[in-house]
């Protein structure tokens, strides 16, 4: 996303809108051939596999406060284009890149945090910094602060996905890891998927100002499910120390 944004815009100005969906093709075509000679995995686990559901169930909750923070995600790169165009501003692209670069270089720097401090406690500090920045793009009376506001919420962002999913897939015993990942990969992509229709239906209703600040409450909702989370947590290991 950080490349492509400026990259297409190039590419229409210069050579028309045809090189964008040739340079998509081409590219989807490389990352098709790179998977053709590689071999699955397979477990040596012994363990009884649970049903996908079962699994789908016990992921849920990591999975919800993932798809709530994913509508912020959505929110900004489905609509921030058409946001810039009804304010009448320039260089939506480079608000993408900003974003898209803020995403990568938080997961570069904040990585190794999940396993210092704990998945679900780095996805409500992540979520309150995505909000932040979801903030600030909402009353931002100038591009210059939304590129901030949105480079905040890409950083905000970046580990929301792999702090949940660490401990939804701990949450699986060993056979059902794979089930587990995959179950919690469903709810980003249910995100993401309903965020543009979501997200257009109030922009139709309530106008394009409001986008923002519908995305912000949803957000919100993600750290709400993450205290709901950190407070299980915390009373199960009391149940344990009790039983013990």
């Amino acid at each position: 996303m950080a490349i492509g944004a400026p990259l297409g815009v190039i590419l229409s100005q210069q050579f028309g809108n045809w090189t964008i969906a040739a340079l998509t093709l081409f590219i989807g075509s490389v990352g098709l051939a790179s998977t053709l000679n590689k071999k699955a995995l397979s477990s040596v686990s012994k363990e009884i596999r649970n049903s996908f559901f079962t699994v789908l169930k016990a992921v849920s909750p990591f999975g919800m406060g993932l798809a709530l923070a994913g509508i912020g995600f959505g929110t900004i790169s489905t609509f921030i284009t058409l946001y810039y165009n009804y304010k009448g501003w320039d260089n939506a692209a480079l608000c993408i890149t900003c974003f898209s670069t803020m995403f990568v270089l938080g997961r570069f720097v904040l990585t190794n945090s999940i396993n210092k401090i704990g998945g679900i406690k780095i996805a409500l500090f992540c979520m309150v910094i995505e909000s932040f920045g979801l903030l600030l793009i909402s009353f931002a009376p100038s591009p210059f602060l939304t590129i901030i506001g949105a480079a905040i919420t890409g950083l905000g962002f970046s580990m929301v996905f792999p702090a949940l999913g660490v401990e939804a897939v701990n949450s699986a015993s060993a056979a059902n890891k794979g089930a587990a990942l995959g179950a919690y990969g469903l709810f980003i992509d249910i995100s993401l998927g309903i965020s543009g229709p979501l997200v257009g239906l109030i922009a139709k209703q309530f106008g394009m100002n409001f986008i923002f600040p519908f995305s912000l409450l949803l957000v919100l909702s993600g750290v709400v499910v993450c205290f709901l989370l950190i407070r299980s947590k915390r009373n199960s290991v009391k149940k344990i120390t009790t039983f013990v």
